[in-house]
């Protein structure tokens, strides 16, 4: 039976890859101007037998996304589609994937042939559950996390959406029976993809900026600061490249214009010099050199890594590893302003402490870690002060002495970068964030920060604000955890789905922050699903396609533990590619699809949970 499923699933596959492959008959439909209304047809939805097209039939029955179609057909998505998950697609048309074709110096033939980009690429354009255009206009300025794990950059221009400053929303919310839809003018890039391969080692810094619309105003800036030769050279640099919108934020918050930057040539030039590192860092380059890197001008930068890369808590790289002749560039989506632009000089930090007179603990812990001179020299900082009592309370707590907790080096110097935020916040400033990135990387609530009524002592590089009790930081549990793709590579008994996930171009989906329930297959259970298909291991990983669906079919769109799964007796869950699964339980034993037995449970990982199978799960032949 499974044999004969199997076929009959493969031969659907092969026809509907065919038949998607063909080429149109048709011209493909220039996308309008960003600024103009849509001048193509809408897209006409087919129904179904509810009366609602899918996301697949709409894209499917839709003159301007035949190349669309070919792609998701190739890549094995389209079932996923199909399927009663609910997905937000931002659809490129014809057109734009012609002009991103040329720019890559590929055709649509070599694209479709390359399975694991081209499901990067699509998984990029995809999102979790409904988000209509009133939802993405709100989240203008900020970002959403895609189905492959990577974050595209919402901004609104001249009443449009706008996707990374590149791909305008020419027609949004095309509804579906399973999600929406929202055509797009470009072909949204991953990380990692586009600029790099077409720049690399080609272009300097200055020619690529000068060539890349979304940095008109900071090519403006360099020249008026006489820095665009610096960029054209043979020196070796990391530039963090505000994008025009960063650019037009932060001088409406500053209260100037342009021009007047442009006229201060010492402030801009400072302010340039900030957002440059005199060495090539790329993004897998910056966890190491961080939390805080040296700039051009001297000033420090914090860079954190958790979740992409932030810069002084609130500035994204929304574009990494743009790489060039003569290094690297990061685009972000706000102006770095250096530490000294608006500061008042009086004494430092530790100064300042040490006249108070109620810190001598926290002074003692900062010599004995090694921070003092940071704290004097550096900055600026924003320090939450705990008090000798507090440090007092802390030590009958923990049992120990204070000559104790300064000995263990290691132990203070968390405890005390988890009291310390690069940048100078005032109490106002403090209590509107919801939270701070610290200096020793960990993230910490607002709402859980002792504050006293002794806030905004003001020192020459940075702001004290005393607290009541020492704040010890999270255990490092979440920073030990490995994602799905990490566990799935470390399991001896996982070798042939690490072979699939590979080739199938779904290993980056697993190593992201997005949360999955994976029902893992060991090498056994591929095994005896091998011998009862009668194909061999190298057969099943050349068909991508079906590899595709068949891996997807394994897999559920949120963290679903192994309780939650024994209260689904009797029901089906959908999977990732819209097909369901069967959940029984017997004698206490979970079976998916009354015959495959869950061995396994609750492996967690940072973003998501397995459960381990003893066979393969095959989706339902069409």
């Amino acid at each position: 039976m499974f044999k004969k499923s199997w076929m009959l699933f493969v031969l659907s596959a092969v026809m509907a890859i065919l038949v998607a492959c063909a080429p149109a008959t048709e011209e493909p439909t220039e996308a309008p101007a960003p600024t103009e209304e849509p001048t193509e047809e809408p897209t006409e939805e087919p129904m179904d037998e509810e009366g609602i097209a899918t996301i697949a039939e709409i894209v499917a029955a839709g003159e301007q996304f035949s190349t669309l179609a070919a792609a998701l057909d190739a890549a094995g998505l389209t079932e996923t589609f199909a399927g009663e998950a609910a997905f937000t697609v931002f659809a490129p048309t014809d057109a734009a994937f012609e002009a991103a074709l040329a720019d890559l110096g590929l055709t649509a033939e070599e694209l479709l042939a390359d399975t694991g980009t081209l499901t990067t690429i699509l998984t990029y354009h995809v999102t979790d559950d409904r988000v209509f255009a009133q939802d993405v206009i709100a989240l203008d300025g900020s970002t959403i996390t895609t189905l492959n794990g990577e974050t595209i950059a919402v901004s609104v221009q001249d009443g449009n959406v706008v996707l990374n400053d590149s791909a305008v929303v020419v027609e949004p919310d095309i509804e579906a029976s399973n999600g929406v839809v929202h055509v797009i003018d470009n072909v949204l890039l991953p990380p990692g993809l586009g600029e790099v391969e077409e720049m690399d080692d080609e272009q300097t810094i200055a020619e690529i900026a000068a060539g890349d619309e979304q940095f008109s105003t900071l090519v403006a800036a360099l020249d008026a600061a006489g820095l665009t030769e610096t960029f054209a050279g043979e020196g070796s640099f990391t530039v963090f490249a505000p994008t025009n919108a960063a650019f037009e934020a932060a001088l409406a918050d500053l209260g100037i214009t342009a021009d007047e930057l442009l006229a201060d040539t010492d402030t801009l030039t400072a302010i340039l010099q900030y957002h440059v590192l005199d060495d090539t860092l790329l993004s897998s380059d910056l966890p190491e050199a961080g939390p805080l890197v040296a700039t051009l001008g001297g000033e420090l930068l914090q860079v954190n890594t958790p979740e992409g890369v932030v810069l002084n808590q609130d500035v994204t790289v929304v574009t990494a590893d743009v790489e060039a002749s003569n290094g690297v560039i990061h685009a972000i989506d706000g102006v770095l302003l250096p530490p000294t632009y608006e500061t008042e000089a009086t004494d430092n930090l530790v100064a300042t402490a040490d006249a108070a007179g109620d810190f001598g603990t926290l002074l003692a812990a900062a010599e004995a870690a090694g921070l003092a001179e940071t704290l004097s020299d550096l900055g600026p900082f924003t320090v939450f002060a705990p008090t000798d009592a507090a440090f007092e309370a802390l030590l009958a707590d923990l049992g120990i002495t204070a000559e104790e907790l300064l000995a263990d080096t290691d132990l203070l110097v968390d405890v005390l970068e988890y009291h310390i935020v690069f940048g100078a916040y005032n109490s106002e400033a403090v209590t509107a964030r919801e939270e701070f990135i610290m200096l020793n990387g960990d993230t910490l609530a607002v709402a859980d920060i002792p504050l006293t009524d002794a806030l905004d002592v003001e020192a020459s590089n940075g702001i004290i604000h005393v607290i009541d009790s020492v704040m010890l930081p999270p255990a490092d549990e979440a920073a030990d955890a490995q994602t799905i793709a990490d566990i799935v590579v470390a399991g001896e008994e996982f070798s042939t789905l690490e072979a699939a996930l590979a080739e199938a171009g779904l290993v980056d989906t697993f190593a992201g922050e997005e949360e999955y329930t994976v029902f893992a297959p060991t090498d056994a259970a591929f095994e005896a699903a091998l011998a009862e298909l009668g194909i061999t291991a190298d057969e099943l990983l050349a068909d991508t396609a079906a590899l595709t669906d068949i891996l997807t079919y394994h897999v559920i769109d949120s963290a679903v533990d192994a309780d939650t799964v024994l209260g689904l007796d009797g029901e089906t869950v959908a999977t990732l590619n819209g097909a369901e699964i069967a959940i029984s339980i017997e004698d206490g034993t979970v079976f998916l699809n009354d015959s495959i037995q869950v061995v396994q449970t609750d492996v967690q990982a940072s973003n998501g949970v397995i459960h381990v199978i003893d066979f393969v799960l095959l989706p339902p032949a069409e």
